[in-house]
């Protein structure tokens, strides 16, 4: 067992997950810092979704346990788990004929009884996380007939509106452009630098991963191969061992952070290709 301390935000202790006959967990330990940005990154496959789910209580685990805020996250009612922490999946789904702003709204059920309006509390909660996603003046259409990046925002807004002080996304920039990309994770780290909330993320973009993170941890094959600063943690060595590329890694002076220039895959089948 990982003894915890007020600076872990979660401890994961033993934890292994199976699909099927299939480990995709493996006797996993790792902590994760609060207060602080985290991305998980590693190859396709390698269990960085499932991992996430497993620190959002939407997956058991086989074996092992996740702490939370120095108690069993198992064991927390699902309001008192909602005020404290949300999560956002990667394809998440609403019903049909929504709006932004009542898909917005359903971050706030944890305050509320099944009878209860929103509100004035739940309005300005609600009002703010689309204000804060750029979504204020669509706010009445439906989500099925807006753009995929801007139901991405919505999806995201809804998190916000459940004002939470940890929040785990995965792949919250899917479907975005590069502009919203950034937008999304400075918002992220704003929410960070300013309120101090903790941000938990998988994210596959390395580049991204080490502009943004205060902390990343890189699985392979369902373990966790390395944890630390971005700037400790991103080799070329790591790059080649993990992923599969060669690449230099150089540090960028305007963000501070490490930049990946990758050269080529040193994957089986593109060493094949290439000899063809």
């Amino acid at each position: 067992m990982i003894d915890f301390n007020l600076a872990d935000k979660f401890v994961a202790a033993n934890l292994s997950f199976n699909y099927g006959n299939t480990p995709i967990i493996k006797n996993l330990n790792i902590t994760i810092p609060a207060s602080k940005v985290t991305m998980i990154v590693g190859p396709n496959g390698c269990g960085k979704s499932t991992l996430l789910n497993l620190l959002a209580n939407v997956t058991t685990p086989h074996n092992g346990m996740v702490i939370f805020e120095e108690e069993n996250l198992a064991q927390l009612k699902p309001k008192t788990r909602a005020k404290r922490l949300a999560f956002l999946p990667q394809n998440p789904h609403s019903p049909a004929g929504i709006t932004i702003k009542e898909l917005v709204s359903r971050g706030r059920y944890a305050y509320q009884n099944w009878f209860q309006n929103n509100s004035e509390q739940d309005q300005l909660a609600i009002t703010h996380a689309l204000r804060q996603t750029d979504l204020l003046d669509i706010a009445d259409k439906q989500l099925n007939s807006v753009s995929g990046g801007q139901r991405q925002r919505a999806w995201i807004a809804m998190v916000l509106a459940q004002s939470a002080a940890t929040i785990l996304m995965d792949e919250p920039t899917s479907f975005l452009d590069i502009s919203h990309q950034l937008d999304v994770l400075a918002l992220c780290q704003t929410l960070n630098h300013m309120h101090k909330h903790t941000i938990v993320m998988v994210l596959h973009d390395l580049n991204q991963a080490a502009r943004f993170a205060d902390h990343l941890i890189v699985m392979k094959a369902g373990k966790i191969v390395v944890t630390g600063s971005p700037t400790d943690v991103i080799t070329s060595e790591l790059l080649q061992d993990v992923f599969g590329i060669k690449a230099h890694v150089h540090f960028d002076e305007t963000t501070q952070s490490p930049l990946i220039v990758p050269l080529h895959s040193t994957s089986k089948l593109s060493m094949e290709l290439g000899n063809d």
